[in-house]
């Protein structure tokens, strides 16, 4: 709920999923939930925020969404984004689909946590004609074996979300799970023989995370 232009980023966010129709939109809240409060929007709460992570908080937003027969986007409250972005993934016909900035080396998470990928292959001209798959996500990859950034945007096909909800539960049966964050689920998925499959694009996203990031984020409207 931090203002971004005039308006809590989260109103950005939802702002850009409905411009590309995207209208069932549900947010996972957790702390001081009750500030969150922006309408036309399902509310899913995490009341045990302080002692779980993402995959407890992603099984949450799946149980509220239990009779529902669509894909799903599934992303991150606090990053701005163009558009474009989840319009790439819900063109792209695959079980799981992620989208990778391969400017990694500019990303202003460069030092700090990040999710760096490496894949089947890196992003060039050939790429573009083939698809790319993820073969590891995780924070402290070698520079060499970097070919991007996950931009915190995960695309579930209908038809793969039981496979989706079945790897959270036994992952989540692990109570040293408790507090994981995505990479965890990719990485898993990957171990059991699934593809998740690769976009690759360039910047026009902004992870807010510091005060930094709010007036470089205020600055992208000026």
């Amino acid at each position: 709920m931090v203002e971004i232009a005039g308006k809590p980023l989260l109103a950005h966010s939802l702002a850009a999923y409905r411009e590309i129709d995207i209208k069932d939109i549900t947010v996972v809240r957790g702390y001081q939930k009750n500030t969150v409060n922006l309408p036309g929007v399902h509310y899913v709460d995490n009341d045990d925020y302080a002692n779980t992570g993402e995959l407890f908080s992603l099984e949450k937003a799946l149980d509220a969404k239990l009779d529902s027969e669509q894909d799903f986007i599934i992303s991150y409250g606090d990053v701005l984004f163009k558009k474009y972005i989840p319009a790439l993934l819900c063109e792209t016909e695959a079980d799981f689909v992620i989208a990778v900035d391969t400017q990694w080396q500019e990303s202003a998470n460069r030092h700090r946590l990040a999710d760096y990928v490496s894949c089947t292959q890196p992003s060039t001209r050939t790429a573009f004609f083939q698809p790319v798959y993820l073969t590891q996500m995780a924070g402290d990859l070698a520079a060499q074996a970097i070919d991007g950034e996950w931009m915190g945007f995960f695309k579930v096909k209908q038809t793969a979300v039981s496979l989706l909800r079945e790897t959270l539960a036994s992952l989540l049966g692990d109570s040293r799970h408790k507090t994981a964050k995505m990479p965890l689920l990719f990485n898993t998925l990957i171990k059991q023989g699934y593809q998740i499959r690769v976009i690759y694009t360039t910047g026009h996203w902004l992870d807010v995370d510091s005060l930094e990031d709010v007036v470089n984020a205020n600055a992208l409207f000026s």
